[in-house]
């Protein structure tokens, strides 16, 4: 159902100078794009489900869409895979 990236992650997180960078993994936790015929679809508060595989809530669509699109309700749980993930963007 997700696209898949082909290109490599883009880390998204607040750096404090003097503070080393964490190692750039999924955590949970964390917040991803995942895509969709190339159209961005928000996940929050990931969780790792074994492997390469992951969890998450839904929690925003692309511009126009507002509860659903293709099929993917807003607040819906969903599974995917690290190669899934076009950005993520790890709390502090």
């Amino acid at each position: 159902m997700f696209d898949i990236n082909e290109r490599g992650l883009i880390f998204v997180r607040e750096h404090l100078p003097g503070i080393p960078l964490p190692e750039l993994e999924l955590r949970d936790g964390d917040d991803v794009t995942l895509k969709i015929n190339g159209q961005n679809v928000n996940i929050e508060n990931i969780r790792s489900t074994g492997g390469n595989d992951y969890a998450g809530t839904v929690s925003g669509f692309p511009h126009g869409y507002f509860t659903t699109f293709m099929d993917i309700e807003l607040g819906q749980e969903v599974t995917f895979r690290k190669e899934n993930v076009f950005t993520v963007g790890q709390r502090a």
